[in-house]
């Protein structure tokens, strides 16, 4: 079978839904199957055709110049199945008459904050979230398979649920590290957008920090919101309390991790973050980090109360209790530790996702 993945990030970024689509076309391409990529991800005049891991890559300048070489790559590559990541390009696409069918992986559903233009966008998705062009889709989490449904209009049993995959041969490898140094470091790791809570972490940095005077702050990771955070740090003069590392590289990311003794995930309740299980759920898992998290759906989805504290969205101040609650507490955090292993270990593996949706694309090709 021949894959053409449109849209979304790709390697070498890394992070959000690069490291999902990355994931994914490679285990298309570990399972037999050929996989072409076109994406305006990390565009190079210079360099725009790559292969990563067996997966080619086409990089475009612009949507409108992917969107124009979209029907050529199809016919001079032989596609047999395109997979949209992003609503931008089913619309576009929509208007293309594709020769072959298209699924679509829905990463977050999140609606216009002006609710006449969400009014408005419901009506337009009609003309593609139906299964005369959109034959499958594909959801992140089983409660973002309830609300496209309701919220769309599409049928459940095209509807096929794809968590982000575990990749276990990295999971309870390392050694767990919790409370060995001089500083004890609530940390927070991931893009900063404010979906992933980076608001909720500045509006109780303060009260976080006033648990013990070795408490630190460490924030891994880049984007969005790095400069307001960073702006946070300097105008508090936090600047020996709070540690923003900006991006790095999927190695530094892992050494810094490491370093947390707790992780935090203060998610607030969004169609966004209750409709994804994230990948640091994992990271947590990897490095056997005890967890401090909100309750919205994406990660209770995966973590309970045995797994992770836990606190209402409904009730943030909770959030400052249970980053308390760890404080120095060895023998909670091991429980905690304890409890991802057992969380994860029935939990699929890439290969085992990829099935799935390799499964979907194979049926859509025959109808």
């Amino acid at each position: 079978m021949k894959i053409l993945s449109i849209g979304g990030r790709y390697k070498p970024t890394n992070g959000g839904n690069a490291k999902r689509i990355s994931t994914m076309c490679e285990a298309f391409f570990r399972a037999g199957h050929e996989v072409f990529v076109m994406t305006c991800d990390a565009y190079n005049v210079a360099s725009n055709n790559e292969v990563i891991n067996g997966v080619k890559v086409l990089r475009c300048s612009d949507c409108d110049a992917l969107v124009n070489n979209v029907s050529e790559t199809i016919n001079e590559k032989s596609i047999d199945v395109v997979l949209v990541h992003e609503e931008t390009y089913l619309r576009k696409l929509k208007l293309l008459g594709l020769s072959v069918p298209v699924v679509y992986e829905c990463h977050a559903i999140e609606p216009h904050p002006n609710k006449y233009k969400e009014a408005i966008h419901n009506i337009i998705r009609k003309f593609y979230f139906n299964t005369k062009f959109v034959k499958r889709v594909f959801v992140l989490s089983k409660n973002a398979a309830e609300n496209f449904s309701k919220k769309y209009g599409y049928p459940k049993d095209c509807i096929v649920y794809t968590p982000n995959g575990l990749d276990k041969a990295n999971v309870y490898t390392d050694v767990m590290h919790y409370g060995e140094g001089d500083s004890f470091i609530y940390g927070y790791s991931g893009t900063l957008y404010e979906f992933q809570g980076i608001k909720v972490l500045l509006q109780y940095a303060k009260d976080i920090l006033a648990i013990a005077t070795d408490v630190k702050l460490m924030i891994v990771g880049g984007g969005p919101m790095e400069t307001e955070v960073r702006n946070y740090v300097s105008e508090n003069r936090l600047e020996d309390r709070i540690i923003v590392t900006g991006s790095v590289s999927q190695e530094e990311f892992d050494e810094l991790t490491q370093k947390f003794d707790v992780m935090l995930m203060p998610r607030p309740s969004t169609p966004s973050t209750e409709s994804a299980v994230p990948l640091k759920i994992f990271d947590a898992a990897i490095h056997k980090k005890p967890v401090v998290m909100s309750n919205v759906s994406g990660l209770t989805e995966a973590f309970s109360e045995s797994a992770a504290l836990i606190y209402n969205t409904k009730t943030p101040d909770d959030f400052v209790e249970c980053c308390k609650k760890i404080y120095r507490n060895r023998d909670l955090a091991e429980k905690l530790v304890t409890g991802e292993e057992e969380a994860l270990r029935l939990w699929p593996t890439v290969d085992d996702v990829a099935s799935y949706q390799l499964e979907g694309m194979k049926k859509v090709i025959k109808e």
